[in-house]
């Protein structure tokens, strides 16, 4: 597994609040994770509307922003799998 970024490092401070303990990937709720995606949302919109040319806090907002969706959708499709595999096992 490589090292983050700079650019992560960076990008990641600015979302989260200064006191924060800011939790592994293991530890983090949907909920915050909506609220991460917000944020990421809300700033993509501002850099869009504002740039000119390469913007990397841009590509990485928008890289992260992909995460996020990648990751809730795998979550859904794995709540999906474990509902359909929980019917299964209950009808036999």
């Amino acid at each position: 597994m490589e090292a983050p970024s700079v650019l992560d490092e960076k990008a990641r401070a600015k979302d989260a609040p200064a006191a924060q303990h800011q939790p592994s990937p293991d530890e983090i709720t949907y909920a915050q994770a909506d609220e991460q995606r917000r944020r990421i949302q809300s700033r993509l919109q501002e850099k869009l509307e504002a740039a000119r040319g390469v913007d990397w806090e841009l590509l990485s907002l928008e890289f992260r922003r992909d995460l996020l969706i990648l990751a809730d959708e795998f979550g859904r499709w794995a709540r999906y799998l474990d509902t359909t595999f929980d019917k299964q096992a209950k009808s036999r």
